[in-house]
């Protein structure tokens, strides 16, 4: 019969810990990553509208419409390559969906390094709490 020590309990419960972890360590990955996406592309579509309105009132100064560059169609022979899409969106269209794809990225990664922070001090409480549940 093996010998059960109290360090392979501890083993044990710090891994039915974790377990018990992982759905709090999933919601906040998710939680913080649709702030980041919602944050990202909401300040991006905000200043793209605000140049807009900037360009609109100022046609001198800026020009939004993209016949600025005669050679345009030379950045964009691989999207206009026949296997692919034969309409490629302006970047101010893309710009607010590139921005909620870094920010969801950037809000997952905040969430993974918050749980990951918060995990020892919670595993040191539960713990704690087991050792007074024996007591």
């Amino acid at each position: 019969m093996p010998i059960i020590n109290a360090r392979d309990n501890k083993r044990t419960a710090d891994f039915l810990f974790l377990i018990r972890y992982m759905p709090r360590v999933a919601l906040n990955t998710v939680k913080y990553g649709f702030y980041g996406a919602l944050f990202g592309f909401g300040s991006s579509f905000l200043f793209s509208e605000a140049l807009k309105r900037f360009a609109a009132e100022n046609p001198e100064v800026v020009n939004l419409d993209g016949q600025h560059v005669p050679d345009d169609e030379q950045f964009l022979k691989f999207s206009r390559h026949s296997a692919f899409t034969k309409h490629t969106p302006p970047m101010s269209e893309m710009i607010p969906i590139y921005s909620a794809i870094v920010g969801g990225c950037a809000g997952a990664f905040f969430g993974l390094n918050k749980s990951y922070m918060e995990f020892s001090e919670k595993r040191l409480e539960d713990r704690e709490l087991r050792r007074l549940d024996m007591v």
